[in-house]
């Protein structure tokens, strides 16, 4: 089986920008399908292999465009999605709409029209967890619900054991957790997967759900709330962290999310496999914070402003989700190759060129 044309939706932005060079240098012809008719990252793309790589500005909603592309595709990298949590509080239809009918078309495509799409390959999320995998020494593993109030136990932020209160630490949420996440994103995250897994089910087409940690690198999304960090750091001002600063996230360079795609590609799995594409290495926001503003610093020069903590509780947002990403290490053979302190040097460089800062300026 081969995939000599590849057709990648969303394909401009972070991952995407990335993941077009790799494909296009590996020798697949690449059609992206973008509402942005320029890559995010443009250098991730070698001027030997530009040709081989066609941008196409549209929508997904664009049934006839759709279909002509799909019809042209052996796989399709599905990376298209609203994202940003503030985007979905502040307009949850629209966000609904973009995420979810898209999704709907691509599947009204893949049904009616004669493709030869033999995989696709679909960029999810691990919030749909919501609220990791916890133990309790009592109760063994145990899942505690979203916190939209505020209820400490012996002065902890972190949620308390749903059976018997006691206090609990973050374990590892594997692929076959219960997906609980209730933000909007979450929500169209878990409806695109069952969506995805049922057509691809009822065609006989391959599917690999790629579930992402946060993903970081050069080509980070303006809406990504972490870029805040960045600007802030630029400007020499701390950024504010909620609740103690404790709470943690899981981050992954771009290029090992890239490695993963390339890989789950030439591996070939057969039908339906879900993937946590994550570190495997959680890290609290302070720690994090802390890195790019000491990174700031030195490519600047100056005195990093390092983050403060306000105390304050953000209702809904989850406190830790580790994920176990051994799973995908063993189909692929792939470890995450670049530590979270080489990525965020390597945004931080990025970021201070994209905004022409050098030396002491």
């Amino acid at each position: 089986m081969t995939f000599d044309s590849v057709l990648i939706t969303g394909g401009t932005g972070l991952i995407g920008s990335h993941l077009s060079g790799k494909l296009a240098a590996r020798g697949h012809d690449v059609k992206v399908l973008s509402r942005n008719s320029r890559f995010s990252v443009p250098e991730a793309i070698d001027k030997s292999v530009e040709s081989k790589i066609e941008i196409i500005a549209g929508e997904l909603d664009n049934r006839q465009l759709l279909e002509e592309l799909v019809n042209q595709s052996d796989i399709i990298f599905y990376k298209a999605a609203s994202v940003g949590a503030a985007g979905a509080v502040e307009n949850a239809k629209d966000f609904v709409e973009n995420n979810l009918g898209a999704t709907a078309n691509l599947i009204d495509v893949l049904r009616a029209s004669k493709h030869r799409v033999k995989h696709i390959v679909l960029g999810s999320s691990i919030s749909v967890y919501g609220e990791g995998v916890y133990n309790c020494a009592k109760c063994g593993l145990v899942r505690p619900p979203l916190r939209y109030k505020l209820e400490k136990s012996n002065g902890s932020w972190d949620p308390p054991c749903p059976t018997c209160g006691s206090a609990i630490t973050p374990a590892d949420t594997t692929e076959d957790s219960e997906r609980l996440g209730e933000s909007t994103y979450a929500v169209t995250k878990k409806a695109q997967e069952e969506l995805m897994i049922g057509t691809c089910k009822l065609l006989g087409i391959n599917l690999s759900v790629f579930r992402y940690g946060t993903v970081i690198g050069a080509g980070q999304s303006w809406h990504n709330p972490f870029t805040r960090f960045l600007e802030l750091a630029l400007a020499g001002e701390s950024p504010i962290l909620h609740e103690d600063g404790k709470q943690s996230r899981d981050f992954m360079f771009v290029d090992d999310v890239v490695n993963a795609n390339l890989a789950i590609m030439d591996k070939q799995l057969s039908g339906i496999n879900v993937f946590n594409v994550s570190s495997g290495d959680s890290t609290a926001l302070i720690d994090f914070a802390t890195t790019i503003a000491t990174e700031m610093g030195t490519a600047l020069n100056k005195k990093p402003a390092l983050p403060t903590i306000d105390g304050k509780f953000t209702p809904g947002d989850v406190r830790h989700c580790h994920t176990e990403c051994g799973k995908i290490a063993a189909a692929t053979g792939l470890t995450p190759q670049r530590n979270l302190s080489e990525g965020i040097s390597h945004l931080v460089d990025w970021f201070v060129r994209k905004k022409r800062v050098a030396g002491n300026a």
